[in-house]
């Protein structure tokens, strides 16, 4: 699975980065205000979310972790996939989107093509749900979650896990990682 990419951008479109890694070049869909502000020839570093469909593989890039969080939580709703995603941000940073759920601004996404009020209520619900489970998780331990929620483990899954940990204030970042890997074989 690729997760990130690193290489010179040799194209690009409206939504869309072709990045040459040691000759290889990734065609990677990413948001707009990203693909405005790359430009042909410099070297860019981005979040890869690999999405399979039925008879496709597509490569989608972030330009932070965050906005890639934000991608895959709204992606999680039913009836919007990658594509309706990638509008979304070509549309509302993920900073934007954070402040919209904090304030409850469904309409903010309905003003988005594609997007209906359903679509709308959930995209909040589901963001604000996460926002939630990830505020319940003390300071020290947030490095732990992130680092496993990016190796694919669940919100849920990462927090059932460090609770089968003990003395897990006394244990290393690296060494709780490790166990919480263990468990899961």
């Amino acid at each position: 699975m690729i997760g990130l990419l690193t290489g010179k951008v040799v194209a690009k479109g409206a939504t869309s980065l072709t990045i040459d890694c040691n000759g290889i070049g990734f065609l990677v869909n990413v948001a707009f205000p990203y693909a405005k502000s790359v430009e042909v020839k410099s070297i860019v570093t981005v979040h890869i979310q690999t999405v399979f469909a039925r008879d496709s593989m597509e490569l989608y890039g972030f330009s932070s972790e965050q906005e890639k969080e934000v991608f895959n939580i709204i992606t999680s709703v039913r009836g919007i996939g990658a594509r309706a995603g990638i509008n979304i941000l070509s549309r509302l940073s993920p900073e934007e989107i954070t402040k919209a759920i904090n304030e409850n601004r469904i309409e903010l996404f309905r003003t988005i093509p594609g997007i209906g009020p359903k679509k709308a209520e959930m995209i909040v619900f589901n963001l604000r749900k996460s926002a939630e489970e990830t505020s319940s998780v003390p300071d020290t331990h947030k490095e732990i979650v992130q680092a496993l929620r990016i190796l694919g483990l669940t919100q849920k899954e990462v927090m059932q896990k460090l609770a089968e940990i003990t003395d897990l204030e006394k244990k290393s970042v690296t060494d709780v990682i490790q166990a919480v890997l263990k468990k899961g074989k």
